[in-house]
């Protein structure tokens, strides 16, 4: 096997940028830690605190800890509700754009529009829109007899806080989702018309699959911005009415700045911190955790050999081996005619992740113990499969 020559001197392009970043970075994360640990008397007289300060936003009994959960779960709630709406939305917009033709520029610009508008202007823009005597929103809300005041009722607060995310950001889904299904080859969707596979069948068995990796990025995206939400709520509702849309940013800035109490802020910006990165790294390993096994087969393979894999046999019957084949493209898949049973009767869905990730190298047919050609529609697909008895 031929290995591509690796050569780090490439890295030396993008070290100014490593360095900028790392300075701009590392500087105030280093400030805050320093806050973290310290408590102050006035007059810039800084004593040590130890860990004083991370105690209190962790005990929910003391009054920082409180408006902590508080906070927490305010922002938890909010982040997985706008995932919830704006990643089926932005895939059931990206299938029904345009593939080809005229049309595919246009709409794409017109999706991206609300992207480009900052985030201070998009709160401006939606604070006078939302108004119930001036703003188009809120007045036909009104209009129509519903109870609708943003600055008063913390369920129209909510929702309008929604809806602007919802409104600004599920074109980022829509484009990532859009790009991963001009990815798709034609001859995933020729077979699928072979096989008179209906339209939900070919999204469930075909794109959706194909769409693994570019919902992992669209996910992670969201849920970062939508976790650290702070200039829409603080523009239009100001963090209320009461608390009812005060997130951890908002907290952040009203102890830090309003109470000047900046041992406490630095602690729960540092907790802040910490829960953003461990649900990121949750949602990660949950969405990328079906390869990894057949990862770490290849690590250990190359450990002991420098051979590239020609066969990979399936040794079971059981459709969920199937998740592992693709990792070990071009080689030859091999399957007891009860796996291939298996795999078609129930694993329709891993068997087409399957057939679609694994490239041609040959096309191979089989006999079943009967001696009659086994899963003739299978041998039509771009794949390598062979039966065995």
């Amino acid at each position: 096997m031929i290995e591509k020559p690796i050569n780090n001197r490439a890295w030396l392009l993008v070290l100014p940028v490593l360095i900028f970043v790392l300075f701009s970075a590392l500087l105030p994360m280093m400030t805050v830690v320093n806050y973290s640990v310290q408590d102050s008397m006035g007059a810039n007289n800084f004593f040590w605190n130890g860990d004083a300060w991370f105690r209190a936003v962790l005990d929910p009994t003391t009054d920082i800890g409180a408006r902590f959960a508080d906070a927490l779960i305010r922002n938890l709630a909010f982040s997985f509700t706008a995932l919830l709406i704006e990643v089926p939305l932005g895939i059931a917009v990206a299938l029904c754009l345009p593939r080809r033709g005229w049309a595919v520029g246009p709409c794409l610009v017109i999706i991206a529009l609300p992207m480009l508008i900052p985030w201070n202007v998009v709160g401006t823009m939606w604070q006078i829109f939302a108004r119930a005597d001036i703003g188009l929103f809120g007045a036909a809300l009104t209009g129509l007899g519903l109870h609708y005041n943003d600055t008063q009722d913390p369920v129209s607060a909510w929702f309008t806080i929604l809806l602007i995310d919802v409104w600004h950001w599920t074109p980022l889904v829509i484009l990532l989702s859009y790009a991963g299904l001009r990815a798709i080859p034609d001859a995933f969707y020729q077979a699928a018309r072979i096989d008179a596979a209906s339209r939900w069948s070919v999204f469930i068995n075909i794109e959706l699959p194909k769409l693994q990796r570019v919902l992992v990025l669209a996910i992670l995206l969201r849920f970062m911005q939508s976790f650290m939400i702070y200039t829409e709520p603080f523009v239009v509702t100001g963090g209320g009415p009461g608390n009812a849309t005060t997130f951890l940013s908002i907290d952040l800035v009203k102890i830090a700045l309003g109470q000047v109490d900046l041992g406490s802020a630095a602690a729960m910006s540092l907790v802040y911190y910490l829960i953003t990165i461990t649900l990121c790294w949750i949602f990660f390993t949950a969405m990328t955790q079906l390869e990894s096994q057949a990862e770490d087969i290849k690590t250990d393979l190359r450990a002991l050999t420098r051979l590239p894999v020609g066969v990979v046999v399936n040794t079971h019957g059981h459709s969920d081996h199937c998740f592992g084949n693709h990792p070990f493209r071009p080689a030859t898949i091999w399957g007891h005619e009860r796996c291939v049973t298996m795999i078609e009767s129930t694993g329709e869905r891993q068997r087409q992740g399957t057939i679609a990730a694994i490239p041609a190298s040959r096309i191979l047919g089989g006999v079943s113990k009967s001696g009659s050609p086994w899963l003739s529609a299978m041998t039509l697909r771009p794949a390598a499969f062979r039966a065995t008895t």
